[in-house]
């Protein structure tokens, strides 16, 4: 029997890769590689190691491994081309020699054969925000006579889009007027914050009822928040405060901000909870508005 080890080779020519084929039956193998249609015009088949040349076929001994080598004639476009090698293989059975074959694909695969330019060899495009960030998607554009692609599985194409922050983004290019495929490149850190901060615990224009509240506010990369003009302490991308209710109704303002500049806003009304309902506790001086109606607890009571 013969094993066939499928391989991948490059674009361009003088680009090559090696595969084998086992003879793992009791006589030689006189082996005759086949290419289908304008394949034969592609490649060239050589015999590297355990294999013998005669008249235009290959021999190689029982037990024994024939190392080829395939090579293409010429570059090729820069879409993967797939064709058909066929193994023509002869062997003897006492006087009669049995034919059989076996094939394979032949891949020509996207593989790196350049170096990655140097310098600025992107643009990255978007809606800027602040240190350093991008408060959309961003587009890298290679610089002008390549195409760029994040894999070698993908599809090369004259952009890729980012939609969300990557600390090392790798790329790889490729040259149009060749189709030769750089090595892998680094591109600086892409920093993407779409969203403004989040806050809970308060919504805007709402009154809240309450001796104290609790207000959270969140963001991937929060910077700042304010309260009413004082700035709160933010930890690991976090703020939390407690605010306690006065005698009176009191509004107040949350302002967060992310280091993208992302910010967010909100305006609520905080009173005590025996404002709802109008009893009006004892022990203290207590502002009254007018035109609404107010319940006195048992005890002696003053009106200023």
């Amino acid at each position: 029997t013969l094993s066939f080890e499928e391989q991948a080779i490059g674009y361009q020519t003088s680009e090559k890769e090696t595969f084998r084929v086992t003879n793992r039956g009791a006589f030689d193998a006189q082996l005759k590689f086949v290419l289908d249609g304008e394949w034969d015009a592609m490649f060239t088949v050589r015999p590297i190691e355990n294999t013998s040349v005669d008249g235009g076929y290959y021999y190689i001994e029982p037990g024994k491994t024939g190392i080829f080598e395939v090579e293409l004639k010429k570059a090729l476009s820069l879409a993967t081309h797939r064709g058909t090698l066929t193994v023509n293989c002869y062997t003897p059975d006492g006087d009669i020699f049995e034919t059989f074959e076996i094939s394979s694909e032949v891949v020509v695969a996207k593989k790196p054969s350049l170096t990655a330019p140097s310098g600025d060899f992107y643009t990255l495009s978007g809606t800027a925000g602040e240190n350093a960030y991008y408060t959309s998607d961003v587009t890298v554009t290679p610089m002008e006579g390549y195409l760029i692609a994040e894999t070698l599985e993908d599809t090369f194409a004259n952009s890729i889009t980012y939609t969300k922050s990557t600390s090392s983004p790798t790329v790889y290019l490729q040259k149009i007027s060749t189709g030769q495929i750089t090595e892998k490149a680094t591109l600086a850190a892409i920093k993407i914050d779409k969203t403004e901060p989040v806050i809970s615990g308060a919504k805007s224009g709402n009154t809240y009822y309450k001796d104290s509240m609790s207000i959270t506010v969140t963001d991937d990369n929060l910077n700042s928040v304010n309260l009413s003009g004082d700035a709160l302490a933010v930890k690991n991308n976090k703020t939390v405060t407690t605010i306690a209710a006065g005698d009176d109704i009191v509004k107040y303002t949350i302002k967060a901000v992310d280091l993208a500049g992302n910010s967010k806003k909100i305006t609520f009304y905080l009173a005590p909870t025996w404002r709802k309902d109008g009893t009006v506790p004892s022990g203290k001086s207590i502002k009254l508005y007018k035109n609404k109606k107010y319940k006195l607890s048992s005890g002696t009571w003053t009106v200023d």
